[in-house]
């Protein structure tokens, strides 16, 4: 599992984007016991789900990760992995 992707890391992160459980797995289109497992680290996020979740990361630290987060969630809501890549790698936050 690479560094951005450990148990810790995640949940760091999720705290940081302040992001319930259910709503990071809303956003990445898995379970709330995917995420937890993630966390606990009982399972590692596939290889598509690390790459988001490195993504994740480097947007938060770019600014107010609460404020990300919620535009991300608005800009997500329906629109799942794809929308969420799209925003990730889109220039503008």
């Amino acid at each position: 599992m690479p560094d951005d992707a450990k148990a810790g890391e995640i949940r760091k992160l999720r705290s940081e984007l302040g992001l319930t459980r259910q709503e990071m797995a809303d956003m990445l289109e898995v379970s709330r016991a995917e995420v937890r497992g993630w966390e606990q680290g009982e399972r590692a996020p596939s290889p598509a789900h690390q790459v988001i979740l490195k993504k994740l990361r480097e947007r938060a630290q770019q600014g107010d990760e609460g404020h990300f987060a919620r535009k991300l969630l608005e800009a997500t809501a329906g629109g799942g992995v794809a929308a969420l890549l799209m925003r990730l790698f889109s220039s503008d936050d």
